[in-house]
C-alpha cells in the first residue's frame, strides 16, 4: 500500500488539477492527511471493543501467551491479520475498479496539464 500511494496520489492530483484548471495539490494533501487520522481513530474503535469483548488483559506485567486468555490471543489475531486483510482486499477491489489512468489516457492527462502549463 505505501508503495503505491505516492504515484496513485500523484496521477490523482493531476487529474483533479486538470479538471480545475490549476494545481490543487496542497489542498488535497491536507484532505489525504485528514482521512489518514481518520483512520487512527478508527483503528482505536476497532481495537477497543475486540480487546474487551474477548477478555485481553491490560496489565502491563502480563505479556506473552501465558498471561492471555485464548480468546484474548484470538482478538489480536483479528484486529492484526484479519480486519487489515479484509480492508486491504477491498481496497484493492476499488482500487482495481476506479483507477483507470493507464496508457493513452495517461498520455492525454499529460497534454492537458503541459497545455494548462501546469505540468509538474
Amino acid at each position: 500500500m505505501t508503495t503505491m500511494l505516492m504515484p496513485v496520489a500523484s496521477d490523482t492530483y493531476d487529474e483533479v488539477s486538470s479538471n480545475m484548471g490549476r494545481r490543487v495539490d496542497a489542498s488535497l494533501v491536507g484532505l489525504r492527511t485528514f482521512f489518514f487520522r481518520v483512520a487512527f481513530l478508527a483503528v482505536a474503535l476497532i481495537i477497543l471493543p475486540i480487546h474487551f469483548i474477548t477478555g485481553y488483559n491490560t496489565d502491563p506485567n502480563a505479556f506473552g501467551p501465558a498471561y492471555q486468555t485464548d480468546a484474548a490471543l484470538w482478538g489480536i489475531r483479528i484486529h492484526t491479520a484479519l480486519v487489515p486483510g479484509i480492508m486491504m482486499i477491498l481496497m484493492g477491489l476499488i482500487f482495481k475498479k476506479y483507477f483507470t489512468l493507464e496508457g493513452a489516457e495517461k498520455e492525454a492527462l499529460v497534454k492537458k496539464l503541459k497545455d494548462l502549463g501546469i505540468y509538474r
